[in-house]
């Protein structure tokens, strides 16, 4: 599962710019994630947390 810090919809460049909201999916995702391992340590995690203000994680 991955964690991520939610940052909002890429903006729309003036091109895509149109009268009818067309959203997709790539606008909402994030492609860096930080995903963790089982095994990994706590201490660890929670270091990797706080270096990129990551307070929250996505649900499913």
């Amino acid at each position: 599962m991955g964690i991520k810090s939610f940052q909002g919809a890429r903006k729309v460049t003036q091109q895509q710019n149109t009268t009818q909201a067309n959203f997709k999916v790539c606008d909402f995702m994030s492609t860096d994630l930080i995903t963790f391992k089982a095994n990994q340590s706590v201490e660890d995690v929670i270091d990797i947390l706080i270096r990129y203000r990551i307070s929250r994680r996505s649900s499913c």
